[in-house]
């Protein structure tokens, strides 16, 4: 019996739901550009034919055994591992570039901005607290009533503000040298971010080579747009109204969906107030009713839903 020389194994790659065709077609398309072709032998998304009910109508469609996985069979290397880790749409924030720019914003928008708005006395803090960022993230949570200030303005408070920005000049500093180290017009330039705009580099320093500058002025802060090289181009003030706004910017996003989806069916009577509903005027069961109602909450919701009848003849 001869032995297989190949070290390829399965493993399995969590990513967004609803991506996963595009997950995996990456992997092949960024593996092919760097030559891992060899290293990266079969990328799967499973999926079976199943037969749907669509407003009344059968209709045949695939279905993904396993929602928001992609199967890869590869040779493990620090290559492949890290080929698939910095795909887009790979979950688990394993997206190391994405996680890179969010710690360099946040470190400049900190550095720069918030941290210096936070600094001091509260007679000096509180003229910012008319402001979204501060409102969300400061004043609800450390509001004293009884004195009528914020506790961030507190001894102990301020030496956790000044050590966060000491943290971020560090940041800083470790992606700046980085940057400015390496050679230029060569495959070992990192092209990750601008940094010239707001460090000095010295090559011939020994210790401290990169020094940050203490103050920007409006022009330089206005180059925080194109500090990340990601073509995201943020603005230094969404920084902390995404920090702010995260947890509710899917509900809002679904409330505004839905009401363009309303906006739309109302034209629709509008033009033809007697039009007929197709699945309505169709001879469905309870069950069809039943299984197109779960079926819309699914496409605008990302809960899992239980199924109670286990066939028609079970209603």
């Amino acid at each position: 019996m001869v032995e297989s020389t190949d070290s390829s194994k399965w493993y399995v790659v969590h990513c967004h739901s609803g991506f996963e065709k595009k997950v995996a077609d990456s992997i092949l398309d960024e593996a092919k550009k760097v030559n891992l072709e060899d290293s990266i032998s079969e990328v799967s998304v499973p999926t079976q034919a199943v037969v749907e009910v669509r407003r009344g109508v059968r209709v045949n469609s695939e279905k993904k055994f396993f929602p928001g996985y992609v199967l890869i069979k590869m040779i493990m290397n620090d290559d492949t591992w890290h080929l698939v880790r910095d795909i887009p749409k790979v979950s688990n924030d394993l997206n190391s570039k994405e996680n890179l720019a969010k710690l360099i914003r946040f470190a400049f928008s900190y550095y720069w901005m918030y941290g210096p708005a936070l600094t001091g006395s509260w007679s000096k803090i509180k003229k910012y607290s008319n402001e979204n960022w501060f409102k969300r993230l400061v004043y609800k949570n450390t509001y004293d009533n009884e004195s009528k200030s914020c506790e961030v303005g507190h001894e102990n408070n301020q030496e956790v503000i000044l050590a966060m920005k000491e943290y971020c000049e560090d940041i800083l500093k470790w992606i700046s040298d980085m940057q400015h180290s390496t050679v230029l017009g060569t495959d070992q330039k990192m092209n990750l971010i601008l940094s010239s705009f707001f460090s000095e580099y010295k090559a011939k320093s020994t210790s401290n080579r990169v020094t940050i500058k203490e103050k920007l002025n409006a022009s330089e802060k206005n180059q925080f747009k194109e500090l990340v090289s990601d073509g995201k181009n943020l603005k230094l003030l969404n920084v902390m109204s995404n920090i702010c706004y995260k947890k509710i910017k899917k509900d809002l996003d679904l409330l505004i969906s839905q009401s363009i989806r309303c906006n739309e069916i109302l034209k629709k009577l509008s033009l033809n107030p007697i039009i007929e509903d197709e699945f309505g005027g169709s001879n469905a069961s309870l069950y069809d009713y039943i299984y197109e109602i779960v079926r819309s909450f699914q496409e605008i919701s990302e809960k899992k839903f239980r199924r109670i009848f286990k066939n028609r003849s079970s209603i």
